[in-house]
């Protein structure tokens, strides 16, 4: 019985209704398989696509991305969290050099906001890339590989959060 118990749980673990996998290994077509990370109270979802919301890993230069990072309550209690600006920013590299990122020439009044993430609720973000609403001049990236890192800036419930794997992409 509890041999039965322990695969069940290890199931539900290893599952992510969002029609993600658990790697972020590139497909035979060429698209970035998403990430999915499962933990004990909270479940994430990440995902590159293009502007039509195709979950790609190969755009051209010039071309707009969206980058969406989700997280979701698994609990029966809210899940309080504290902030100041935005709960995820997400940033474009190039080996070990930030290029852009989301909160690129924004600012935000030091206020620290309470707020609770309700059982079974949804927090979810998501940046046209590669450029802030307010980022002068506008990047355009070059040719190359890069990766969209989507970050926490807060803890949940007073517990950490596991950022999820960076997603690869190429820019042609």
């Amino acid at each position: 019985m509890r041999l039965l118990l322990v695969l069940l749980i290890s199931m539900i673990v290893r599952s992510c209704d969002l029609g993600t996998s658990l790697d972020n290994s590139t497909d035979q077509d060429g698209a970035n398989k998403q990430g999915c990370v499962v933990a004990t109270w909270y479940r994430i979802a990440y995902e590159l696509a293009d502007t039509l919301g195709r979950t790609k890993a190969v755009f051209k230069s010039g071309e707009d991305f969206i980058a969406t990072l989700a997280i979701t309550n698994l609990t029966r209690r809210g899940q309080i969290y504290a902030h100041t600006g935005p709960v995820m920013v997400f940033s474009v590299r190039s080996g070990d050099s930030t290029i852009t990122s989301s909160t690129d020439g924004l600012a935000w009044p030091q206020v620290v906001v309470l707020d609770t993430l309700r059982a079974g609720e949804t927090l979810r973000y998501t940046w046209r890339g590669p450029n802030s609403e307010a980022k002068i001049p506008h990047v355009s990236l070059t040719p190359g590989a890069y990766t969209v890192v989507g970050e926490f800036t807060t803890m949940f419930g007073g517990k950490d959060v596991v950022d999820p794997d960076p997603i690869a992409f190429v820019i042609e």
